[in-house]
């Protein structure tokens, strides 16, 4: 029979890539289509003759599928432009760093565009409501189900300081400016 060692150029998989959670990663950063192929397998510790070997695989090829179809899904649409905006702006940092620090760039411009950005990702301010003025009205309404409700309404009361100063209080100008009553 002869020497059943392998080829040096044969290529071998490590056991732990055929492990289900990296199989799914690997699928997952494929269909997403942020990163380039060998960013990827980068990311995942392959090379791409590993990764040959793996796209050969009808198990890899049943998850692949499947992680398309949730990351192309309809219900998807918000997830997928929240995360490729996080990897833009990722990516366009360095970027935006330099450029804000080179004087001859419109500061303005800059400033619009990441502002934007940051919105479609998720990570600029969020839209905070509104401090109450006297005379707005808070509501109150608890769904008990089947079209019955619990709904509490009040109006804000005014906010009024009525204060008179207590005569202690009361200094004159010449108090105010008065250096000897101050410590030395």
């Amino acid at each position: 029979m002869g020497d059943m060692s392998l080829p040096p150029d044969y290529p071998t998989i490590p056991p732990g890539v055929y492990d289900d959670v990296k199989l799914v990663k690997l699928a997952r950063g494929i269909a997403m289509g942020i990163k380039d192929l060998p960013d990827i397998l980068f990311d995942n510790s392959l090379t791409l003759r590993e990764f040959d070997e793996i796209k050969e695989l009808p198990h890899f090829n049943r998850i692949l599928s499947a992680e398309m179809k949730a990351w192309e899904g309809a219900g998807n649409t918000n997830e997928r432009v929240r995360v490729k905006s996080g990897a833009l702006i990722e990516e366009y940092l360095p970027e935006l760093y330099a450029r804000l620090n080179d004087a001859k760039e419109p500061f303005m411009a800059k400033m619009k565009a990441f502002e934007q950005l940051t919105k479609l990702a998720g990570f600029g301010d969020r839209d905070l409501p509104a401090l109450g003025t006297p005379g707005d009205k808070v509501q109150v309404i608890i769904n008990l189900g089947a079209d019955h409700k619990l709904v509490y309404q009040k109006e804000l009361p005014p906010k009024v300081i009525d204060n008179e100063p207590t005569p202690s209080a009361v200094q004159t100008f010449e108090e105010s400016i008065d250096a000897s009553s101050y410590p030395v």
